[in-house]
This record gives structure tokens, C-alpha cells and sequence, in this order.
């Protein structure tokens, strides 16, 4: 990568300003390999069993069968966001530029052009990217509360199902709303059910607004914060990437990250404001349980226009950032205008299907 390009992806790394990504970077791009460069991929959903070994006469060996798994076969959704840029506003002074100074010659000119058009495009592209992470971020909040995808499109939905374990899931409701309900122990319940599944020890907790104000109202719940004998718990809010760290607390034999996560999205299908978590909802994971993202290689038909990929790098790809993208920028057929595109491939998936599982809490 040349050092225009290089410059340009290290100020945009550093200038981005994306959405919320408090879900969707519980599935990172661990290494180049979950940077693909064919139409689709394979992953083992691996299940396994707490089975003891027995002793055997005369050193007879018992066959096992190590795993039960099952192999998926996905080709990650592609995403696409564009701009057109109006050359014609690149003439206007930018923040200090000198207006009565006139350019010294074609040099000049094209400098002040060329640091134009990426600064333009820097910001344009960040706020596509955000859109991108959303997209990320959705598909986080469906695979965390329902163990599986349903992603609007125009040209019709993306659907995959992780086949989760309907025990993680309660098909009705818990009740929180009388004086008798037990949230530590739901919370208890539904770790040990993890816990025996999934062979990894629960230890995070992410409540929706409504679900996060019962709990903490609860008088159990407050004993058990105030006990002064002993540390079973502990309140003390601190934001993280919009969601709240609200403390730690025990329920049972499980010590559980409590956090509060009310960031929003707009819907889009029906255009309503949604929730990330549903506010009666309550997502308890393993947070060392294998969570991936998968980017897929994009093909164009010809070499980026040289006149203006020179500002612009092909793909942008930041694994520390969770970061990978396409861009396709030429100009228009009438030469006024530039039109910037990018485009990414990314499905996120559990390896450890049964490593989450969701409460959803009614009050009346």
C-alpha cells in the first residue's frame, strides 16, 4: 500500500466515529483467516458431553463418540451504501485555507484537490461504515436472543437458523412482577442450564431497560447488594461503548457481569425506533465461548479507476477495529461528480451455540 493510501486509512481509522458495536464485538475478526476468499464457508456447531470414564477389566478400551456436531455450509449477507460527490464544492475554501491566496500553480492545485477528496471521502465513508456496524450489531442482538437471523431486504430476507437448544429459550415468559418471584434464581437456573450445555461457565448478563429496572428494585436483590459481611454483589454504574456496566453479583455458584444495554436502531422495514435488547429481555452468555465474524472476498470486474482510487485504498480491513470493507469509487459519465461505494460481506455466527440463552420477564 502506497503512502497516500496508507495515510488515508490510518486518519480514517482514526477519525471514525462509528455506532455502537457493544454486541456485535463479542464477534470479532480473530485472524486473516476469517477474512475469505471464496463465495461461502464451513463451521462445525460442536456439542458436547460431561461423561466419566469407567474402569475396564483386562485394559479393554471404550469407544466414544468424541462430539456430536453438525456442519453448516453459509454464505455471508452482502451489504452496499453509496455517495456521489460533487467535484464542483471541492473549489470552496476549506477550515485554514487562506481565500484571497491563489493556488501557485497546477501543483498546488492538485494537492489541495487530492487532500479534497480524501478528507470528503473519509468523512462520507464514515458515515456509511456506521451503517455497516449497525448492520453488525443487528445481527448480534438476533443471534444473543434468538439463535438465529432474520435480516430485512428489499429483494427478500436473509434467514439462518443456529438450531439452538429450546431449553436456552423459554417458550413462555417469567414472571418478575409479584413479591414472590425469584430473578437471582431465573438467573441461577438458566446459567446452570449453559453451564451443563455448553461445558463454559456463564459469567455476563445484559438486560433490557425494563428488565434492568425490576431487577434492580427487587428487594432480594437489594439485600443481598447491602450485606455488609460479605461481598456478594456490588452497584456501580460506568459506561462502555453504550452499554452500562452496572457490577457484579452472584446467583448461586455463578459470579454474573450485570449490564445494562438500552441502545437503539432504526427498523429497516417499518422505520419504528427498536431496541438492540428488548426491554423485558435478559441475555446470559459465556463470554470465553467461541463467537466469530466471517468477511467474504468481493470481486469487481475491472481495476479501480486509477484516476481516483489514487486517494483511496481497494479494501480497508482493520482486524483490531473489526473493520473490513470494499471500496469502488469512479467518476460519473459527465465527469462533474465522484461516486463512492462501499461494500462488505460479513455474517457473524456462534461456534458455541448453547453458550447464551435468553429470559424474557413480564411484570403484570
Amino acid at each position: 500500500m502506497d503512502l497516500i493510501k496508507k495515510a488515508f486509512v490510518e486518519a480514517y481509522i482514526e477519525e471514525r466515529s462509528p455506532a455502537s458495536s457493544f454486541l456485535g464485538n463479542m464477534f470479532p475478526i480473530n485472524s486473516e483467516r476469517n477474512v475469505l476468499g471464496s463465495e461461502s464457508f464451513e463451521f462445525d456447531v460442536r456439542r458436547s458431553t460431561v461423561k466419566v470414564s469407567t474402569p475396564t477389566a483386562d485394559r479393554q478400551v471404550h469407544m466414544n463418540k468424541i462430539s456430536k456436531f453438525s456442519t453448516k455450509e453459509m454464505t455471508p449477507p452482502t451489504y452496499g451504501e453509496g455517495f456521489a460527490l460533487n467535484v464542483s464544492k471541492l473549489k470552496y475554501r476549506e477550515i485554514g485555507q487562506n481565500a484571497y491566496q491563489t493556488p501557485a500553480g497546477r501543483a498546488e492545485v492538485g494537492a489541495r484537490y487530492a487532500g479534497q477528496i480524501a478528507s470528503q471521502m473519509r468523512e462520507n465513508f464514515g458515515d456509511l461504515d456506521a451503517k455497516m456496524v449497525r448492520a453488525a450489531e443487528l445481527q448480534a442482538c438476533q443471534i444473543l436472543q434468538e439463535c438465529k437471523l432474520d435480516l430485512y431486504s428489499t429483494e427478500g430476507n436473509f434467514a439462518l437458523d443456529f438450531q439452538r437448544n429450546s431449553d436456552l429459550y423459554g417458550n413462555a415468559a417469567v414472571s418478575w412482577a409479584s413479591a414472590s418471584s425469584d430473578k437471582l434464581q431465573d438467573l441461577e437456573n438458566l446459567a446452570r442450564k449453559i453451564n451443563r450445555l455448553a461445558k463454559v461457565k456463564p459469567d455476563i448478563v445484559i438486560m433490557g431497560a425494563e428488565a434492568w429496572k425490576e431487577f434492580q428494585a427487587d428487594t432480594a436483590v437489594q439485600a443481598l447488594l447491602d450485606n455488609r459481611r460479605m461481598e456478594f454483589g456490588g452497584i456501580s454504574p460506568e459506561m462502555r461503548d453504550q452499554a452500562v456496566y452496572c457490577g457484579n453479583i452472584w446467583a448461586g455458584a455463578y459470579e454474573l457481569q450485570i449490564w445494562l444495554y438500552d441502545d437503539h436502531y432504526e427498523d429497516p422495514e417499518t422505520e419504528a425506533d427498536k431496541s438492540y435488547i428488548e426491554p423485558k429481555n435478559v441475555v446470559v452468555m459465556a463470554s470465553k465461548a467461541a463467537r466469530e465474524r466471517q468477511s467474504r472476498f468481493l470481486p469487481y470486474m475491472t481495476p479501480p479507476d486509477p484516476r481516483v482510487s489514487q486517494y483511496v485504498p481497494a479494501r480497508v480491513t482493520s482486524l483490531e477495529n473489526n473493520i473490513d470493507f470494499f471500496t469502488n469509487i469512479y467518476p460519473t459519465q459527465d465527469n462533474k461528480s465522484i461516486v463512492g461505494e462501499i461494500e462488505s460481506s460479513m455474517l457473524l455466527y456462534p461456534k458455541a451455540v448453547d453458550a447464551h440463552g435468553r429470559i424474557t420477564a413480564i411484570y403484570t
